[in-house]
């Protein structure tokens, strides 16, 4: 039976190991970059430190099928994400996404960073949850991704300084990729 709750300390080991057995180019989308186990522990640790931004999936019970973790910014929130390859195409990410997006909306975090936005069955799901996603590997080649019922749309209107609406969305993005 699928269930889906915040982490507990219970779950530190589960993490570990799930975030280990991720073959290297996932650990790199997820993280930005292969971190040793060292720093998978330090990481899992954050999460587990405020755990109301932590989802994990465990599907059957006590198997680790999938992992969603925000970390809050002034109006944007660093989303992680991660399905254990052999619970893919399941809906575990769908899931996963849906709730993070619904979190990222009640914190009033207008836009979503993550690192890669490489995978087109995972940038289809992000297109259609309705918010807009800043992706890229650092702050300097951040893009900003409009869902898709708004892509469609006329450009919003130009500020003095020649920007539009939707790039004063687009957060500077220096201190998540420190």
């Amino acid at each position: 039976m699928r269930s889906v709750n915040s982490p507990t300390n219970q779950d530190f080991h589960g993490l570990v190991e799930h975030f280990l057995a991720l073959p290297s180019r996932d650990r790199i989308a997820i993280f930005g970059e292969l971190l040793c186990a060292a720093d998978i522990c330090t990481y899992v640790e954050s999460m587990l430190c405020a755990p109301q931004n932590t989802l994990v999936v465990h599907d059957p019970a006590p198997d680790l099928a999938g992992v969603m973790h925000l970390v809050f910014r002034a109006n944007y929130s660093v989303l992680s994400l991660s399905v254990a390859s052999w619970a893919r195409r399941q809906g575990i990410g769908s899931l996963l996404l849906r709730r993070a997006v619904q979190l990222a909306q009640l914190r009033e975090a207008n836009i979503l960073y993550v690192r890669n936005l490489g995978n087109p069955g995972f940038r289809r799901l992000v297109q259609r949850m309705g918010i807009p996603v800043a992706w890229g590997s650092d702050a300097r080649s951040a893009q900003l991704e409009l869902p898709s019922d708004k892509q469609d749309r006329p450009r919003n209107p130009r500020y003095d300084d020649g920007t539009s609406q939707d790039e004063h969305l687009l957060p500077q993005l220096d201190e998540v990729c420190d």
